[in-house]
């Protein structure tokens, strides 16, 4: 029951961020300028419709933040909740680590990558924004259909192993760092947190992130049925 719970909350989350990429991507191609009007739509005592986005998109982050409310165990294995023990090596332990460190490194390449893209061609706010929608819908599609981090770079075996599971958000907000806005650098900051949280706890517990040494993240245990393609 718990994997079908998880496995809806996930295709309703793709679904709404696809909606709200559809949605924008439809704006665009209509006119840039009525995309900026309708974004910018006061909807009642000052609150217009970029704000209910950012506080949609913030929600969703602070979630991550809160071991109860994280239902995912490709995002929840840092929490000692989704840690089960199993025999295991040190030696092995330690490779297992090393080897998706140096493919992280590789992931934080692509990511870097893009964001100078994103800055040498000197990118209009507009486009900016629309980026940073293009890769919180890439997110969840990532993560429901096939993703080019776990088949070619990162090369885990499903999202539940993922190294680099909640770098998502801190990828998806970072293109806004070029943005100077409280809107936009509230989210960045978010994301940090969301991403040095994820990082200082992987130091601190490596054991949980692996399925060498984490029994929750075996096949067998393993709940989390939102990406059985990759399984």
């Amino acid at each position: 029951m718990h994997a079908i719970v998880e496995w809806m909350l996930s295709r309703k989350i793709f679904i709404a961020r696809m909606g709200i990429f559809a949605i924008a991507l439809l704006l665009t191609l209509i006119s840039r300028d009525f995309t900026i009007t309708v974004f910018s739509f006061n909807l009642a005592g000052g609150i217009k419709v970029y704000h209910i986005l950012w506080a949609f998109v913030l929600t969703e982050m602070i979630l991550v933040l809160i071991p109860k409310l994280d239902h995912f165990i490709g995002c929840g294995k840092i929490y000692e909740k989704n840690y089960a023990p199993k025999a295991y090596t040190l030696t092995a332990l330690n490779e297992y680590t090393r080897k998706f460190d140096r493919r992280a490194i590789y992931a934080a390449l692509v990511w870097a990558t893009a964001l100078a893209g994103i800055w040498f061609f000197r990118l209009e706010k507009y486009w900016v924004i629309m980026s940073a929608i293009f890769f919180y819908f890439l997110d969840q599609l990532f993560v429901n259909l096939w993703c080019p981090f776990q088949s070619w770079i990162v090369r885990n075996r499903c999202c539940a192993t993922c190294r680099i599971y909640n770098w998502g958000f801190a990828i998806i907000v970072s293109p806004l760092i070029f943005i100077k806005s409280f809107w936009t650098y509230s989210l960045v900051a978010m994301g940090v947190v969301i991403l040095i949280q994820w990082e200082v706890l992987h130091r601190k517990y490596p054991e949980r992130f692996s399925e060498i040494s984490n029994a929750m993240l075996s096949c067998k245990n393993c709940n989390d049925r939102c990406n059985n393609y990759a399984q």
